[in-house]
C-alpha cells in the first residue's frame, strides 16, 4: 500500500483525518493507524502522553515517528508522574527522530523503552535530566537486534544509554554531557557487537568522579573510535572502561585508564581525552589529581548546579540547546576520518 503521511498537534482533534489541515490531537491515535512505511510527524508543542508503538514497519518501509520538520516538539512526563515517554515492544524497523524529552521521574528504565525487536533507529533525540530530582536514563534497551542510537544529547539522567543483549548495535556522535553514572553502558555477550563512535562524552558529577564513561560486560564484543572524553582529572588518572568480565571470564571489578585499555585489546586507540571547549561549558570544574578532588568536591556543589547545570532557582534550569554542545576544539569539529565527534551541526540544522 501507498505510504501515508498523519500530523498530531496540541490544538489537533481525534475526530478528524490526521492530514496536515486537520491533525489529530494524540500521538495515540495516530499511532493507532499508521502502518509500515507510513510517517507519523509532530507539530510544535508539547506533549504529555505516554507514546507507544503498536506496529512494525518492513524492510525498506520503516514506520517512522517524528517532528515535523523545523518545528520544535516536546515530549514531557507530567512533572515527573511519568517514567518513560516513549515505549517500544517487540517493534522492527522503527524510526524515531527530533524529539526533545524533560520532566520524567523515577531512576530505572528509561525515557525511551525499547524491549526486543530489530532494525530501530533512534535520532535527533534532546534529553535534558536536569530536575532536583533523579530523572531517568535516556535510552534503555533490551534484547533489541540492530539498534543505532545517533546524534542524541543527554543530560542528567541517573545513568546515561543502557543496552543489554543488544547484538549489532550502533551508537554515534552522540554527546552525554554530565550524566550521574557512566555514559554509555553495553551488556553485551561475546559476539554481540557493539560499535561506538565519535561519541562526546564529559565526565560525570563531580562526587562519580571514578565512574568510566564505558560500563561493559565484556571487552571482546566493543568496537571503539573516535570518542572524545572530556575529563575532570588528568586524563592518565581517569578511567575509561569497566568490564564486568575479561577475556578468560573471570569476573572483573577494576576499571581502566584509557593506556591500560590499549594494553589489555593490543592496539592503539583512536579515542582521546581532551576539552571539546562547547559554548554551554568551555571550561568544566576539575581537579589536579585524585587527592585535590578528595579534598575540594563536597564544597563545589553550587558552583557545579549553576556552571554546569545553569541552575537558575530551586527547580529551574536555563534553557539548553544542541548549539551549546557543538564543539569549537578543531580536534572534536572533525576527527582523523573527516567525521564530526559529538552531535552533526548539518544533522541538527
Amino acid at each position: 500500500t501507498e505510504a501515508q503521511q498523519y500530523f498530531v498537534a496540541p490544538d489537533g482533534d481525534d475526530q478528524g483525518t490526521g492530514s496536515r489541515e486537520a491533525p489529530w490531537r494524540t500521538v495515540a491515535q495516530a499511532l493507532s493507524v499508521a502502518r509500515a512505511g507510513d510517517t507519523v510527524f509532530l507539530r510544535a508543542g508539547t506533549y504529555n502522553e505516554q507514546i507507544f508503538l503498536r506496529a512494525s514497519g518492513e524492510p525498506g518501509r520503516p514506520l517512522t515517528l517524528r517532528n515535523a520538520p523545523g518545528e520544535k516538539v516536546w515530549l514531557e512526563g507530567r512533572d515527573q508522574k511519568l517514567t518513560c515517554g516513549i515505549i517500544i515492544n517487540n517493534k522492527h524497523h522503527i524510526v524515531i527522530e527530533g524529539f526533545y524529552m524533560r520532566k520524567y521521574g523515577a531512576t530505572a528504565g528509561g525515557a525511551i523503552s525499547i524491549n526486543g525487536g530489530s532494525d530501530i533507529i533512534v535520532q535527533k533525540i534532546f534529553y535534558d535530566g536536569r530536575s532536583p530530582n533523579y530523572t531517568p536514563p535516556p535510552l534503555y534497551a533490551r534484547m533489541t537486534s540492530r539498534l543505532t542510537v545517533r546524534n542524541c544529547f543527554y543530560t542528567r539522567g541517573f545513568h546515561g544509554l543502557i543496552f543489554h543483549q543488544c547484538p549489532d548495535l550502533e551508537v554515534a556522535n552522540c554527546v552525554a554531557y554530565i550524566t550521574q553514572i557512566g555514559a554509555i553502558g553495553v551488556y553485551n555477550r561475546p559476539g554481540q557487537k557493539a560499535n561506538l563512535h565519535h561519541n562526546l562524552l564529559f565526565d560525570g558529577t563531580l562526587q562519580k568522579v571514578r565512574i568510566p564513561p564505558f560500563r561493559v560486560s565484556y571487552l571482546e564484543p566493543i568496537t571503539e573510535n573516535y570518542n572524545c572524553i572530556y575529563p575532570r582529572i588528568p586524563a592518565e588518572q581517569k578511567f575509561f572502561i569497566q568490564p564486568s568480565r575479561l577475556a578468560d571470564n573471570s569476573p572483573n571489578d577494576k576499571a581502566f585508564t584509557l593506556p591500560e585499555y590499549e594494553k589489555l585489546i593490543g592496539r592503539k586507540s583512536t579515542s582521546f581525552c581532551a576539552n571539546p571547549d562547547v559554548p554551554a561549558l568551555p571550561e568544566m570544574i576539575s581537579f589536579r589529581d585524585m587527592e585535590d578532588w578528595s579534598a575540594r568536591w563536597q564544597s563545589l556543589g553550587k558552583e557545579h548546579q549553576e556552571l554546569e547545570y545553569k541552575k537558575i532557582s530551586a527547580t529551574a534550569f536555563a534553557p539548553f540547546e544542541a548549539a551549546d554542545f557543538f564543539p569549537r576544539n578543531p580536534a572534536c569539529q572533525k576527527a582523523a576520518d573527516g567525521q564530526p565527534i559529538g552531535l552533526d551541526p548539518e544533522a541538527w540544522k
